[in-house]
């Protein structure tokens, strides 16, 4: 599917799922039609998850959340999904992956109705309970499911590591753009800089039929290395992912590089952020001349 679901027409059911009100509007088994409506491709999706939205909450296209409905509905987590829009890589809304015993199988249910990989952003676990209280808090704060205070708050109170020699093979993927003094540094959810990946094929996937794709070696000197979880809540922090805007976001991605470079950090490397669980995201605070950044990333793949 190359458009995001959209709540397209009236929900044929009403359950209970995990505790959580949910209205399906495709059950399994049911084919949904789309279109792309800035290709003008159409087709159709055979889904294999019911697929409808959490009654009582209000996400950020002022309806209901959301939701696929996974077989294990004793699953201890929600998996919030971060979609974003491919060509801009701009955040769209949240799909919440309910039912599913762990975050692969979470991704696997979620790209099985997508025709391209660059619609997954970001994947949150969050326990059920907490998910609970945070999805109904949209009715009256309608907008993305928050990561939360408590979290955000870990990571403000807890001193951060010292940063640390890195050096590793990465990709980049680039987009085919205007090659302007704009994209010297890409604002995103880990701050403002140079964005890698150790997945060839995540990056392959960022770059489309159209873009390209850079292999090299990165070196930083003193990188602050994160799991994913601890860079979630500093991502919650700078509202880098939850900012209503996208200037908000923006905003808080260069205010995040700019504090962590005055503490020293020259980098910022993520285990497990995107790109599947084994897969690294580097971001380099400072990238290189574009000379001599054609020399260090001059494997085009």
């Amino acid at each position: 599917m190359p458009l995001w679901l959209r709540k397209s027409r009236a929900p044929i059911e009403h359950v209970t799922f995990q505790g959580f009100p949910v209205s399906i509007e495709s059950p399994v088994g049911s084919v949904r039609k789309w279109t792309d409506h800035q290709t003008g491709e159409t087709g159709e999706t055979t889904m294999r998850h019911a697929y409808g939205y959490v009654r009582q909450s209000e996400g950020m296209d002022g309806e209901g959340v959301d939701c696929f409905l996974g077989p294990d509905e004793g699953a201890s987590h929600a998996y919030i999904v971060r979609q974003v829009r491919p060509e801009t890589g701009e955040m769209d809304e949240d799909k919440v992956m309910l039912g599913f015993s762990d975050e692969p199988a979470a991704r696997a249910a979620y790209l099985a109705h997508y025709t391209r990989p660059d619609f997954l952003g970001l994947v949150i676990p969050m326990p059920v309970e907490e998910f609970r209280r945070k999805v109904h808090a949209t009715k009256d704060a309608p907008g993305i499911v928050r990561v939360g205070a408590t979290v955000a708050q870990k990571s403000e109170d807890s001193a951060l590591p010292a940063g640390q020699p890195f050096v590793a093979r990465v990709h980049r993927g680039e987009r085919e753009r205007p090659k302007t003094a704009e994209y010297a540094t890409d604002p995103g959810d880990l701050g403002a800089g140079r964005y890698h990946t150790t997945n060839i094929h995540y990056a392959r996937a960022y770059a489309g039929k159209l873009g390209t794709v850079h292999s090299g070696v990165v070196a930083l000197r003193r990188a602050l290395i994160l799991h994913s979880d601890a860079a979630v809540a500093l991502a919650s922090k700078y509202k880098t992912v939850e900012g209503r805007t996208q200037e908000e976001r923006l905003a808080g991605a260069r205010q995040m590089t700019g504090d962590l470079k005055a503490k020293g950090y020259d980098g910022l490397v993520v285990h497990g952020y995107e790109g599947g669980a084994g897969a690294t995201s580097v971001v380099v605070f400072d990238p290189p001349t574009q000379k001599s950044q054609r020399l260090m990333l001059k494997a085009r793949v």
